[in-house]
């Protein structure tokens, strides 16, 4: 079975970085990303946004959007998304295990970083800090937490910063 990953870590640890810097070498696999999804499949006010209104919505459309993705598709597939979601009210949602318990997906690749350092990043990326430190470090665990539990419906976790070169490359050689 092919490998498929959920490239998953809170907002400015560094996803995109990783994506363009570590995993863009491997010609092996496929990369989307769900804000991707949800910005060509729908009006989405959450685009952009760090608080998400529509979460089980959201979800449903990047499950569906994923399956169609993987009828067609022979490579690796990696989804650049969250196991965790801060909605609208600010609490932290998990996504559905559904995502897992399909058989959708068998790994999760798990960015963490130092939270007061993902923070400076959002600020410079962003001009603004859309969450603070606290939230950020509440959502590191929160992730963290839910990997962990998943890894008992026999899901690979592998986690590690976005400057590692050694613990991710294995998934793709």
């Amino acid at each position: 079975m092919k490998r498929r990953i959920i490239l998953s870590g809170v907002h400015g640890v560094g996803k995109g970085y990783f994506i363009s810097h570590k995993l863009q070498q491997f010609k092996n696999i496929s990369i989307i990303s769900a804000s991707e999804i949800l910005s060509r499949h729908r009006d989405v006010e959450d685009a952009g946004n760090k608080r998400v209104k529509d979460v089980d919505g959201n979800q449903e459309l990047i499950f569906s959007a994923v399956r169609d993705y993987l009828k067609c598709c022979d490579k690796t597939l990696v989804l650049d998304g969250h196991l965790v979601i801060l909605d609208s009210k600010d609490q932290i949602r998990r996504i559905s295990k559904e995502f897992f318990n399909s058989s959708m997906f068998n790994t999760i690749l798990l960015l963490q970083d130092d939270s007061e350092k993902i923070y400076e990043r959002m600020y410079k990326r962003d001009g603004i800090h859309k969450l603070s430190i606290e939230l950020i470090e509440n959502i590191q665990q929160a992730e963290k937490m839910y990997a962990e539990e998943l890894s008992a419906l026999g899901v690979e976790i592998i986690l590690c910063t976005p400057h590692d070169d050694e613990k991710y490359k294995q998934l793709f050689e």
